[in-house]
């Protein structure tokens, strides 16, 4: 078979890609990646590409300038009927320049970097802000990429490390659909550390289906029982509110996050000269300053004396830009969406409750952005220090793109209305939310809807049936050989499947 990888950043994945090469029976593998991750097996015919230079076609045209530019309309069309290239045009936003201690690492001896150094403003005027007309001119580009290299290279299978939130990667995820070329890629379940290997984003987890149908009843005691301890840990702390009182572990690190740029300040007095650094502190006071000053506006917004008496459903805004919801939200990655439409269909006595993401920055925030929410009907921003549990046990719903406060508050019989995709669509008390209609059934429904705790133990042991342990990044190193062979089994089983 011809496989390909694409953006394995992790020493880990090299090595559980190294071992898919070794056991599988690949003649050719693509690999798109950077230099110091690069795999070398002299069994395998390997093709590489440098992945930073693919992002930025207008700057670095290493690929672009051999390829043949082709008729993208039908692929472009394709896109749009995804309602995708809005979400493609907003994740190009997120293309940085290169000032990472990454990227100082791998291409240290690069023209690129020599560049950047020589001109910062460079990268800060044309890849951190990109025109419409540019960013539309650089999706042409990445559309005939990759259907040059998907006609020309007779591919099987493309592995993701995950579900792809970088422009280029998730082009050539959508354009391996349009040639129907399998995709697999690990996405994160609402249990820390264990995720579930898919190949559609779409339909998600729809293997969980045939076992939640064929898993029997049974009480707590058996439930538990049936739990490995990834999967009881986390039960306990939602369901059997051991650890009621422990923040939820996706608002978990904020302090730590503030900490954990230290490196990269230091980084600047070691790799760079001082028009360098002057550039980077420049650039991290201004993001300061931006932050702070949004933090503050959200604040004069918020309601500080909040009803909790009142019907209200409970909406935590994603932090962005984070695969969360793009691109997993579809057009509701944009979350003003989400919110008009449940503002428009909200009955005259209930109100949404929306708290913002502790750790989020300005880089997906604006004044604007806030006003526009203060407007809609029924709505009132709250405190970010308000407890999230209490919220949930208060509401009538909680209403997310695909956030874990949908599962919390399954456990506490509270139904979920979610606009994006995640396993928990297969999951009993929650309503997957498309259009107006969607929200129109829940309302004339909702006062009848009750959670069935025995149906959410059946997708929960479904779930875990399907699951494979691979912990966050900081937890590598705590298991690094079951962490390769969970990575390799669930990979291999995806792509052995139909063989």
């Amino acid at each position: 078979m011809n496989i390909a990888a694409i953006n394995f950043y992790h020493p880990y994945q090299k090595e559980a890609i190294e071992l898919i090469l070794d056991k599988l029976d690949v003649k050719i593998f693509y690999q798109f990646t950077y230099p110091q991750l690069i795999i070398e097996n002299t069994q395998v015919d390997i093709q590489t590409y440098d992945l930073f230079a693919l992002y930025f076609p207008l700057h670095i045209d290493d690929y672009y300038k051999s390829i043949p530019l082709v008729n993208n309309t039908e692929v472009l069309k394709y896109i749009q009927s995804l309602n995708q290239e809005t979400n493609i045009y907003q994740m190009m936003d997120r293309l940085v320049h290169p000032d990472s201690v990454f990227f100082l690492k791998t291409y240290s001896k690069s023209n690129i970097l020599q560049r950047y150094i020589s001109d910062p403003d460079y990268f800060n005027k044309y890849i951190s802000s990109l025109s419409l007309d540019e960013k539309m001119l650089t999706l042409k580009y990445y559309i005939s990429f990759w259907t040059n290299f998907y006609l020309s290279s007779k591919l099987d299978t493309i592995l993701f490390q995950e579900a792809p939130s970088m422009p280029f990667d998730f082009v050539g995820y959508l354009v391996a659909h349009y040639f129907k070329i399998k995709t697999i890629l690990p996405e994160h379940t609402p249990i820390p550390g264990m995720r579930v290997f898919i190949k559609n984003i779409d339909e998600h987890a729809v293997q969980l289906n045939e076992y939640i149908q064929n898993m029997g009843d049974m009480n707590d005691k058996k439930f538990l029982s049936l739990l490995n301890p990834e999967f009881k840990k986390e039960i306990e702390r939602v369901y059997y509110k051991q650890h009621y009182k422990q923040q939820p572990y996706y608002m978990s690190g904020i302090k730590f996050s503030k900490i954990r740029k230290a490196p990269n300040i230091l980084n600047i007095f070691r790799n760079l000269n001082i028009d360098y650094f002057y550039a980077k502190l420049k650039k991290i006071t201004n993001q300061y300053s931006q932050d702070n000053f949004i933090r503050q506006h959200y604040n004069k917004l918020a309601n500080t004396n909040l009803d909790l008496s009142k019907k209200f459903i409970y909406f935590p805004l994603h932090l962005q830009p984070e695969k969360t919801t793009h691109p997993l939200g579809g057009i509701f990655a944009d979350q003003l969406n989400a919110l008009t439409l449940l503002s428009e269909t909200l009955p005259k006595d209930v109100f949404i409750y929306i708290k913002e993401n502790p750790k989020q920055t300005s880089a997906f925030r604006t004044s604007h952005f806030y006003n526009y929410i203060s407007k809609l009907k029924n709505i009132e921003l709250i405190p970010i220090s308000f407890d999230t549990f209490k919220l949930i046990d208060e509401c009538i719903a909680v209403a997310t793109i695909t956030g874990t406060a949908a599962w919390e508050g399954l456990w506490r019989e509270k139904p979920a209305l979610l606009f994006g995709s995640s396993c928990l669509n297969y999951c009993n008390g929650v309503y997957k939310i498309n259009t107006k209609n969607d929200l129109e059934f829940f309302w004339k429904n909702h006062h009848k809807l009750k959670i069935n705790i025995s149906e959410l133990k059946k997708f929960t042991l479904s779930l875990q049936n399907i699951t494979y342990s691979l912990p966050y990044y900081y937890a590598y190193e705590q298991d690094k050989a079951t962490w390769i062979d969970e990575y390799f089994k669930g990979y291999s089983g995806l792509m052995m499947e139909n063989k």
